[in-house]
């Protein structure tokens, strides 16, 4: 694996994958094939990119330097499974899953993980997206490290362990936050009040959270330790013993996180 990654197949045609081709192609990689079990996906991404859709794995050109399976996690094993006899390079976008998860069917594999949440309609600054990079070989890694470069600004080397530890905390930062803020606005529709009022305080919460140590930030009536407001707001959630739940165990884990700061 001594030439630069040039010529590129992508296998799925996510949100992920739609991004991360697109910011190839305008890089100057020529993007050969996308790959999709609905035709129409891979059409509207080969579009985009000047490269030729396909819906069959028997078609995936044996000769690209690189494949690109970005697919849904639980889907990745299947997908690996029915890719065959290719020379180049064959990475996934996973966070969850190490790179075990070859099983070393190919000469040359890896991971290529952008660290961000991905959207239909929502595009990302890719250039700012940090990417992990794992390779089966040290080659083989050095020319992912490189081709990352030519999209991000942030390229490192990560070991699957570390990884999905990484991927735990982004789940707690990105998607349960997200589910918090998406609770918090159905609790003000209910009553009628505009989620444009709470967004404000989101930003400056986001800004603060990234200026130093999150727990610096903290305030509340659990960081209080105010129990008469703590009780009344579990009252006002009589009617929902799911987010009574919630609330019941954020608010008993910023007290015992305070606790544990002050001994």
């Amino acid at each position: 694996m001594n030439q630069p990654i040039s010529k590129i197949c992508i296998i799925g045609a996510s949100s992920v994958a739609n991004q991360i081709a697109i910011a190839f192609y305008k890089s100057g990689l020529e993007i050969v094939q996308v790959f999709n079990r609905t035709i129409e996906k891979a059409t509207e991404l080969a579009k985009q990119t000047a490269s030729k859709p396909i819906d069959e794995f028997d078609l995936i050109t044996k000769d690209a330097d690189l494949y690109l399976v970005s697919v849904k996690d639980k889907a990745l094993p299947e997908v690996l499974n029915k890719i065959n006899d290719v020379k180049g390079i064959v990475v996934h976008t996973s966070g969850p899953h190490g790179i075990e998860v070859f099983k070393k069917k190919f000469e040359n594999f890896g991971v290529f993980y952008p660290l961000q949440t991905f959207s239909k309609g929502n595009d990302v600054v890719i250039s700012q997206v940090p990417f992990l990079i794992e390779a089966n070989k040290n080659e083989t890694e050095l020319a992912l490290v490189s081709l990352a470069k030519r999209i991000s600004e942030n390229v490192q080397i990560m070991s699957s362990d570390k990884r999905r530890q990484l991927h735990l905390a982004a789940v707690f930062a990105n998607n349960f936050s997200n589910y918090m803020f998406n609770v918090a606005e159905e609790i003000l529709s209910s009553h009628n009040i505009s989620f444009d009022l709470l967004k404000p305080l989101i930003l400056q919460t986001c800004s603060k959270a990234v200026l130093g140590k999150p727990k610096d930030f903290q305030t509340g009536p659990a960081f209080r330790e105010d129990y008469k407001t703590i009780e009344t707001q579990l009252e006002l959630l009589s009617d929902n013993e799911n987010l009574r739940e919630i609330y019941r165990l954020i608010t008993e884990g910023i007290i015992k996180q305070k606790k544990y700061d002050q001994l």
